[in-house]
């Protein structure tokens, strides 16, 4: 006798129990129950579902083509093709989508707004279209990366001014040790940090000079390029001084020092001042080392209170 295959031509009125007690009358267990297509009006209730998408997935299938999987050995929702199918769309959303983590797996990932691109995430890289607005702020970011030039708009005007960054600051009183010249406070600008035309550095420097007869110098360097500036002897004195330096072409600067120094006290008098202009000539793709150095005769002649280094962008 051959197998035999319940075909259900209407939606069932008997239970597949029944149906499986009577494949055993015919077979006396020695053959499975096979029901080719089984219609139900409620609901169908099984403890297992197999299909070609792999062994214990369940796969879904339109017009013939498996499209969906649910199994992987994780119990995943899966496309039946990799990059080949939606889950919502443009007139059917998602309302909401929680998630630990977004990863593209292969190639970029690109968010998008109304169906722009506003984002692009490739590896630990992203590149932002368009503006950030940072409402707490008011603040309008063309880029996100300070180093690419990140501007700031002023007030709720149409002008813009660029991003002025702390890199360095030091605190840690430092003095000369003999004559000298003696490093006091020192900061090595990175590789590429003047990358382009139009940034630099400001570098405010502060500190102290002994009441004595001793000469007293202090100089800022920009690597090779020094200045010097010769301070009050016989006074408690204090100083303070600036440099900047703009990058104005492959391997070129421009720097303005300027160095002031009076009587230490509380009493208001005018103090003496000196400014210089040079033009410095150091490759911006190695490191750059800036400091102030001073000469002196007996110890802490000179000291150093503090520096501080900000990035002009």
């Amino acid at each position: 006798m051959a197998d035999t295959t319940f075909v259900s031509k209407s939606p069932p009125t008997v239970s597949t129990s029944w149906l499986q007690d009577l494949n055993d009358l015919f077979y006396k267990g020695t053959k499975p129950l096979t029901v080719t297509t089984l219609t139900a009006t409620t609901s169908v209730l099984t403890p297992l579902v197999s299909t070609p998408a792999g062994a214990g997935d369940l796969g879904f299938n339109w017009n013939g083509t498996l499209t969906w999987i649910i199994g992987g050995g994780t119990g995943s929702l899966l496309p039946a093709v990799d990059n080949n199918s939606n889950l919502g769309g443009a007139a059917n959303r998602i309302k909401q989508l929680f998630t630990p983590i977004l990863d593209s797996g292969a190639g970029s990932l690109v968010v998008k707004g109304a169906g722009t691109p506003a984002l692009t995430v490739t590896g630990a890289n992203l590149v932002a279209a368009g503006t950030l607005t940072v409402n707490g702020a008011t603040a309008t970011l063309p880029t996100v990366a300070m180093l690419t030039g990140s501007t700031v708009t002023i007030g709720t005007g149409s002008g813009i001014a660029t991003l002025v960054g702390v890199a360095n600051v030091n605190t840690t009183a430092v003095g000369n040790v003999g004559a000298g010249p003696d490093d006091m406070m020192t900061y090595t600008l990175p590789v590429n940090s003047l990358s382009v035309n139009g940034k630099g550095i400001r570098v405010r420097a502060w500190g102290t000079t002994a009441n004595n007869a001793n000469a007293k110098t202090v100089s800022f360097n920009f690597g090779g390029s020094s200045s010097s500036f010769t301070l009050s002897a016989s006074i408690a004195g204090r100083w303070y001084g600036e440099m900047i330096v703009i990058r104005t072409g492959s391997s070129a600067q421009k720097s303005s020092r300027w160095m002031s120094e009076q009587q230490a006290g509380a009493t208001l008098i005018a103090p003496k001042t000196a400014l210089t202009e040079v033009t410095p000539a150091e490759a911006e793709t190695g490191t750059i080392v800036v400091k102030c150095q001073s000469l002196g005769v007996a110890a802490n002649d000179v000291v150093q209170e503090g520096m501080l280094v900000e990035f002009l962008n």
